[in-house]
């Protein structure tokens, strides 16, 4: 039973990680090429990725200049979580 849940997680984390970093590309590209703030998909990616992006803004606020690193900075966070996570599933996966 615990090994069939072990497995399930290691299939979806990957897709939901993936998911998450789509989103934030999709986010950065709505802000370069000013689309609609009334378009009901833009307000619904900005919905989601706005509250990821608010914790980070206060460290990537102080570097100044015209970009945003903030999207940058959450990527690196999920890249590594989607890792650490994926490594302890697996690791807990092949003791069982």
């Amino acid at each position: 039973m615990l090994q069939s849940l072990v497995a399930g997680l290691l299939a979806i984390i990957p897709m939901f990680f993936n998911f998450l970093q789509i989103l934030i590309l999709l986010s950065v590209v709505i802000s370069w090429v000013n689309a609609d703030p009334y378009n009901p998909y833009v307000q619904l990616i900005r919905r989601l990725t706005e509250p990821m992006y608010r914790p980070l803004r206060r460290w990537t606020d102080r570097v100044g200049g015209p970009f945003d690193l903030a999207p940058l900075l959450l990527i690196f966070i999920l890249v590594f979580l989607q890792n650490v996570l994926y490594t302890y599933l697996k690791h807990l996966y092949s003791s069982l």
